[in-house]
């Protein structure tokens, strides 16, 4: 089990993103993902911008229907209170992933340095 982040899911549903070969191979590994419902709408809204308001009905489909994606949500309080005592420059929904990966003991599914960067200096 991971917890999905934007450049997970995006390179997942886009067969032209560079990292798309090995989003497939982590997502035919893991069972399941946590996917935070704020990287949700941070994915449809990228799905729409590069492919289109179609495929981002059908990505959307395809996550709210699968039994592999379970879409998790936290008090907002939390999330920010955890986002303002990072004290490091990162995205909001960057935090919102590693928050979630910590609290559940789970690995992020990212190709995003910098929030693996964060997350790799936190649990050390």
């Amino acid at each position: 089990m991971k917890v999905a982040d934007t450049s997970f899911l995006v390179s997942l549903f886009i067969p032209m993103d560079k990292h798309h070969k090995e989003a497939v191979k982590i997502f035919e590994s893991e069972d399941k993902f946590f996917v935070p419902v704020d990287i949700i709408k941070e994915t449809l809204t990228v799905i729409t911008y590069k492919l289109g308001y179609a495929k981002m009905r059908e990505v959307w489909e395809f996550i709210s229907n699968s039994e592999v994606f379970e879409i998790v949500s936290e008090d907002f309080n939390k999330l920010v209170n955890f986002y303002l005592s990072l004290s490091k420059k990162i995205a909001f929904f960057d935090a919102c992933v590693i928050y979630f990966s910590l609290i559940e003991g789970l690995e992020p599914a990212s190709f995003d340095k910098q929030l693996l960067s964060v997350w790799k200096a936190i649990r050390s």
